[in-house]
C-alpha cells in the first residue's frame, strides 16, 4: 500500500510540474526556447516570433507526457516506445515512430558517428 501511496505521489508531483518537465524537455529539441514560450503554447497562444516547428514540437511534447501519465503503470515494450516517439515526432518527421536512420542535431550540437565508430555496451554491439 506504501508503494501505491507514493506512486500517486510522486505522479501527482510530475503532473504539477508538467510545464517545467515541457521546457525543459523541449530545450533539447529547440537550442534556446524560454519557459514563457512554452507557457504561452501549452495556452493556446503562439508567441510572435516563433516558428510553427516550435510549437508543433512543445504540444506533441506535452501530448506525450499526458500519454505517459496515462500509461505508466504499463510495463515498457519497444511498441510503447515507438508510440511515445511517433507522438514526439508527429507532423514533423516523416516515418515518425520508426528508427531514424539519418544524423540528429539535438540543441544545438550536431556529431554524426559512422557505423564502427559508434560506442555502444557490448550487448548492444551483439544487436547491430
Amino acid at each position: 500500500m506504501a508503494q501505491l501511496s507514493s506512486q500517486l505521489t510522486a505522479r501527482k508531483l510530475a503532473e504539477a510540474r508538467l510545464t517545467e518537465l515541457i521546457w525543459k524537455t523541449a530545450n533539447i529539441e529547440i537550442d534556446g526556447i524560454s519557459r514563457e514560450t512554452v507557457e504561452s503554447v501549452l495556452n493556446g497562444v503562439r508567441p510572435p516570433v516563433c516558428p510553427p516547428r516550435t510549437v508543433t514540437t512543445v504540444i506533441n511534447i506535452d501530448r506525450a507526457f499526458h500519454e505517459l501519465f496515462a500509461y505508466c503503470d504499463e510495463p515498457v515494450s519497444w511498441a510503447l516506445i515507438s508510440h511515445y516517439n511517433e507522438i514526439l515526432r508527429a507532423e514533423l518527421d516523416h516515418g515518425a515512430g520508426h528508427m531514424r536512420n539519418y544524423p540528429v542535431a539535438m540543441s544545438g550540437t550536431y556529431e554524426h558517428r559512422t557505423r564502427k565508430e559508434k560506442r555502444v555496451p557490448h550487448a548492444a554491439a551483439r544487436l547491430l
